[in-house]
């Protein structure tokens, strides 16, 4: 496609036909004026000489072998190719691995080395070290690839429910950023300290729409670009890489549907023009701009009125995005977006909701501080604990209209007094105890509340 007609509109300078499949998607990538195409469809690894363009476009042999015709992604770094899944590897440990081929002859590549101890969905390679997405349940394999012809493995980054779709890198190489297409863990671009690689934890999660699933990501810059399904480009700031925040979006696929993979498939944000490419398998071909220089950010911190202290877990609504945001255990939020004027509610549980106007500058932070007011219930009210069953901890919440003086005590099944929670005076508002069963066998608990004018009691389980 002639990107040269922009802004009027877009040109096909050549269609090169692939071979069929039931998955008949194509991954390509290129070097010098080479593109090299696979698909799960076969046929090897098709090889196109691109230097005709923008007049015509020369197909070449393709790369193929008795052990190898189709594979489901390719990346190129450093004249190297990396040929992750398909069949990639066959007659290795497993055949969908990743073949690690030289492009010193662009148009014979030659086989270095395989990696094969899992399946490979796709990689990414960054100097010397590669990051291998293993999607079914593995995480994410760190490998050194300063030989080509004999990967050594580093760690794994693993993660319950793991589906890890693709992998990044921030530009410094201190942070990994992967996505999860399948499995039970969250499909949230979630973001990997690897400093050090024998101590690797997460610093972060973000999840801009929960109802959808994020497919790629790269990184350019303080920028993580991300396709997702049915949401289309969603771009995080991550200059403050523990706190990633909306920059931008642009909806490819509108439509409302029930099928979970309809929508984005792939961005690219790397071109020297700063133009943006994404690939929609339903809606097509979109080229977009960016203006990084519209972003600013909002810093919160959101207390409890009545004492003063941090409120975690308050939900911050913004009105005109329709974006969500909860407070850590200090009580802050980070929220980015588009210069402009934003409404603000903040919701807890307990207090009442503040709504607020705020101002986002472009290249700039505003400081927000919200104090929310105690909630006054209408009535005495005692919750049923949670969680329940318990071993060894739950939670204990009751409503009281009006201060003054409470009790609350924990008995067992025939009525004996055991614990004493609370003995004193309290404010109007929620409240919530701790109970801790340590020390008591399995069975059912009565807890009671008591006021001079009310008193309730609701049964627990401990379960050992």
């Amino acid at each position: 496609v002639d990107l040269s007609y922009l802004p009027d509109s877009l040109h096909e300078a050549a269609f090169i036909a692939g071979p069929t499949a039931s998955y008949s998607y194509r991954e390509f990538k290129t070097y010098l004026h080479y593109l090299y195409i696979v698909s799960e469809g076969g046929g090897g690894i098709q090889i196109v000489d691109l230097a005709g363009l923008p007049n015509s476009v020369t197909v070449l042999s393709p790369y193929v072998t008795p052990l190898f015709d189709r594979a489901h992604t390719i990346s190129e770094t450093s004249g190297f190719l990396y040929v992750n899944g398909g069949n990639s590897t066959l007659g290795s440990k497993y055949a969908g691995g990743t073949t690690i081929l030289s492009l010193a002859n662009p148009i014979a590549p030659f086989k270095m080395g395989t990696f094969a101890e899992h399946y490979i969905h796709d990689s990414y390679t960054r100097n010397d070290t590669m990051f291998a997405a293993g999607i079914q349940g593995i995480g994410l394999t760190l490998l050194d690839v300063r030989n080509k012809s004999n990967p050594q493995f580093i760690t794994t980054i693993q993660y319950p429910g793991a589906g890890t779709h693709n992998a990044w890198t921030t530009d410094d190489g201190d942070y990994a950023l992967t996505t999860d297409e399948i499995g039970s863990t969250p499909k949230t671009l979630k973001i990997w300290d690897i400093r050090d690689v024998n101590t690797i934890t997460k610093i972060a999660e973000w999840d801009p729409r929960p109802s959808d699933i994020i497919h790629n990501v790269i990184v350019k810059g303080t920028f993580a670009y991300c396709a997702f399904y049915k949401a289309g480009l969603l771009i995080a700031d991550i200059s403050d890489v523990s706190n990633p925040t909306l920059a931008g979006y642009y909806d490819t696929f509108p439509n409302s549907t029930p099928e979970f993979y309809n929508g984005a498939w792939g961005v690219y944000p790397l071109l020297p023009s700063g133009k943006i490419l994404v690939s929609d398998m339903t809606t097509g071909l979109y080229v977009l701009g960016f203006n990084v220089q519209q972003i600013g950010l909002v810093r919160g911190t959101v207390t409890d009125q009545s004492t003063g202290q941090p409120a975690p877990n308050a939900i911050v609504r913004i009105k005109e995005t329709g974006q969500t945001r909860w407070t850590n255990s200090l009580g802050e939020f980070i929220w980015g977006y588009a210069g402009g004027n934003y409404t603000l509610t903040v919701e807890r549980t307990g207090n009442q909701p503040k709504v607020l106007q705020t101002v986002i500058t472009p290249g700039s932070v505003t400081n927000l501080s919200v104090s929310l007011p105690i909630a006054i219930p209408s009535n005495h009210k005692l919750y049923q604990n949670y969680p329940n069953p318990f071993n060894p901890t739950t939670r204990i919440t009751f409503d009281l209209p009006r201060s003054g003086t409470v009790t609350l005590k924990v008995y067992d099944i025939l009525g004996q007094e055991l614990r004493t929670l609370v003995k004193g005076f309290l404010s109007v508002g929620q409240h919530e105890v701790e109970f801790r069963g340590d020390g008591l066998p399995s069975g059912v608990y009565i807890y009671r509340v008591s006021t001079p004018d009310f008193s309730a009691s609701r049964r627990m389980v401990i379960v050992r």
